[in-house]
């Protein structure tokens, strides 16, 4: 009983960890969004605004219809936005694309640029840590992916920077026109 009750009480307190963005305790899942897709959903206030500002920004700097890239991981924004993906692949994280996927999709990035950008900052330790474990110490190409994007960010406006609830992570929105 004491085991059961203490692993429901620690899901009460974390209740939620993904690419290194941590939920809050579940009592504070109290805000709603204004966003139709997430309707009737309760969110915590730093999920809730992240995500409200980063789909605003993007809706706000790329055409109807445009393009986006979302790296490493966050396809919500994708469904959020209502953009289309610039890529093959909408997961290029080292546990679940194929290298050669990623080389094809870093390629295509410096022909065909996204209209915008929303992209998790790469930290070298933590990618080093993954591709230990899902990569047997082998360089993913991810990070040529990741490459691209840090290439194509210096010809790009950044419209927002904030670090991920839980996390030492920043997420970072890029765009090419300039509203």
């Amino acid at each position: 009983c004491a085991l059961i009750y203490a692993s429901a009480g620690s899901k009460l307190m974390r209740p939620y960890f993904w690419m290194y963005w941590g939920e809050p305790p579940v009592t504070t899942a109290v805000h709603e969004s204004k966003l139709p897709q997430l309707r009737g959903l309760r969110l915590s206030e730093p999920t809730l605004s992240i995500t409200e500002k980063v789909t605003e920004l993007v809706k706000a700097y790329t055409p109807p219809g445009g393009t986006l890239l979302v790296y490493p991981y966050f396809p919500v924004f994708y469904s959020l936005t209502g953009r289309r993906p610039a890529t093959y692949v909408f997961n290029h994280y080292c546990d679940g694309c194929p290298d050669p996927l990623c080389r094809q999709d870093a390629a295509l990035l410096e022909t065909k640029p996204p209209d915008a950008i929303v992209y998790m900052v790469e930290d070298d330790i933590e990618l080093s840590k993954d591709e230990a474990v899902f990569r047997g110490g082998r360089r993913s190409a991810s990070r040529d992916v990741a490459q691209a994007i840090e290439r194509l960010a210096r010809s790009y406006r950044k419209l927002y920077s904030v670090r991920v609830p839980g996390s030492f992570r920043t997420m970072e929105v890029y765009s090419r026109l300039q509203n």
